[in-house]
């Protein structure tokens, strides 16, 4: 059920039940069932059904979330034990005192009402009911609210997930980690002259700084490298294509290193680096 309608049904749904609450504990055609709806509209009992319909609506909004899901059950049976006293008491004591000093006219032909042990074990447990309905009902929406903050957190997250990954996707890789010297050192792309290899090894010639030998192979260094930056020319060689000086009878000039163009690298290279002229 959509949340939004949720709390409307329940509203009727409570508002009948107390009202109809009667009905549902005794038997069509007994003596209590017709005494009862006889005497209903007597200002006692109308009130005290009345005054059963506030309580239940303010244990829901009130008592319930403010005392009983905060575990001060101490305080929250003590005011359910005193509301239900003055339902109890208050409605027959005022009408008793508005009898007393301004009796109606028809005081004689007005029904007896109900006794008054029947009405309070009936009320007692209608009040009952009321209360333990307030509990389960208040859980019920919390659990629902909750259910929905945590949709909401999680949809967040999704979303925020996604934007990371698309921001990443977006932004690439500027640099690398390599293993020197059992320690881990960072080498900025912008920094890579060519890279050599040397056997199990590979050597990074870098700008204005010392190279670095590191044990890695130029395919597992390729990999790692922006194809759009750098292509390899040789078995042995990749280089950046920003890097390149000259290029002259098959020998690539970089700074003062001379690097030869492999014969099944020469087409690659040459269409790559015609474009990028």
């Amino acid at each position: 059920m959509n949340l939004k309608r949720s709390p409307i049904f329940w509203h009727i749904v409570i508002i009948l039940g107390i009202l109809l609450l009667p009905s549902l504990f005794m038997l069509p055609g007994s003596v209590q069932y017709a005494r009862f709806f006889k005497s209903y509209h007597e200002p006692i009992l109308f009130s005290r059904y009345l005054a059963l319909l506030v309580y239940a609506y303010l244990n829901y909004y009130v008592l319930v979330p403010r005392f009983y899901f905060k575990n001060q059950y101490l305080h929250y049976f003590s005011i359910v034990l005193v509301f239900l006293l003055l339902i109890l008491v208050l409605p027959e004591w005022y009408v008793q005192h508005k009898v007393t000093f301004n009796p109606p006219k028809d005081l004689p032909q007005l029904p007896p009402p109900p006794p008054f042990a029947w009405e309070v074990n009936n009320l007692a447990l209608f009040f009952l009911i009321a209360t333990l309905a307030g509990i389960v009902l208040k859980k019920r929406s919390l659990l629902q609210q909750y259910i929905q903050q945590n949709e909401e957190t999680l949809r967040l997250l999704e979303q925020t997930k996604e934007v990371a990954s698309a921001k990443t996707a977006e932004r690439p890789e500027s640099s690398m980690n390599v293993t020197v010297d059992y320690g881990i050192t960072r080498i900025e792309f912008s920094d890579i002259l060519f890279v050599k290899s040397m056997d199990n090894y590979v050597q990074f010639f870098l700008k204005e700084k010392k190279s670095l030998l590191v044990r890695m192979t130029l395919k597992e260094v390729n990999e790692k490298l922006p194809d759009e930056k750098f292509v390899r020319v040789h078995k042995s060689y990749i280089v950046a294509l920003t890097a390149i000086e000259q290029l002259r009878n098959k020998t690539i000039s970089i700074a003062e290193h001379k690097i030869p163009l492999g014969p099944s690298f020469e087409k690659t290279f040459l269409s790559i680096f015609d474009n990028k002229r």
